[in-house]
Order: structure tokens, then C-alpha cells, then sequence
């Protein structure tokens, strides 16, 4: 399985060529590439997290997860910083201190994507990481990278 990323106006486009040929495009947009390296699956490739955008003066921002086991299940990591611990299977927790967990399935092509609403004079800011199960990876899990969601009123 293969995947090529290229950013193009703000959008990243992620191709997957799964090892029938198929190939499927999944586009978000995005302001920033995160942090740090995730740990690669059993495919040979690390979950990439994708942060669609900040949030200022209320709205939404999308978490978006490739390169998953498909049909899968995951958690995003959440903390209030950056920080590198490493994990049992060769992985790193990204998240500094993690606060919370949220759990997520991924589609039949690996990925998933969730939308989070923010009121107007919300304020904070977030680390998130996601792991997928997966277990033709060490340990049975593998990382993605690191994002930072900054909130402001």
C-alpha cells in the first residue's frame, strides 16, 4: 500500500493505492503539518492526523486520520501540550499531559475525519494524537503525529 500527500492551496490531498490498485483521494484542508512522527502500522505507514484549521470567534475545526487499519478503531490522544514519552512498542506519546482519550473508527479505506464546534468566546488550546489498532504493528498500535488546535475568543 501506497500513499503520496501534496499540499495544494491549503488543501492536503492524500492518495492511498491499496494493494488491488485502487486508488481514493482524501482532501482537508489544513494550516499547519503538526509535530513529531508517528509510528508505522503493519502496511509500513504511520497514521498522518491532519488539523483542518484555528478556531477564532466560534466555528468548527476537523481532525481528519489516514493511513489507518481499514475498518479499524482508534483514539485521539488529548493534552494541553507537546512532549515526547516513549511508549512500550517504539511509539511516542506527542500529548503532554494527556487529559483525555476519545475513541473513533475508521472506514473501509482507513481513515475518518471528526468536526468540532467551538462557541464564540471559547478559548484554549489542545494537542491531539491519534492511535489505531493495529496488530501487524509492535505492540498492536501504531501513532500518528502530533496536532495543535489554538481556540481564541
Amino acid at each position: 500500500m501506497a500513499s503520496d500527500n501534496v499540499n495544494v492551496r491549503g488543501f492536503t490531498a492524500s492518495t492511498f493505492r491499496a494493494p488491488t490498485g485502487t486508488a481514493t483521494t482524501f482532501c482537508v484542508p489544513r494550516i499547519h503539518y503538526g509535530y513529531g512522527l508517528g509510528c508505522p502500522g503493519g502496511n509500513g505507514l504511520a497514521p498522518n492526523l491532519v488539523l483542518s484549521n484555528n478556531v477564532t470567534g466560534g466555528g468548527n475545526a476537523t481532525f481528519a486520520v489516514i493511513n489507518g487499519v481499514p475498518g479499524g478503531a482508534g483514539l485521539y490522544a488529548i493534552g494541553l501540550g507537546s512532549g515526547v514519552l516513549p511508549l512500550p512498542n517504539g511509539c511516542n506519546l506527542l500529548v503532554s499531559p494527556l487529559i483525555a482519550v476519545l475513541p473513533f473508527s475508521l472506514d473501509a479505506s482507513g481513515k475518518t475525519a471528526i468536526t468540532v464546534g467551538f462557541p464564540a468566546g471559547a478559548s484554549a488550546q489542545v494537542t491531539v494524537q491519534a492511535f489505531v489498532a493495529d496488530g501487524g504493528a509492535p505492540g498492536g498500535y501504531a501513532g500518528s503525529n502530533g496536532v495543535t488546535l489554538t481556540v481564541n475568543p
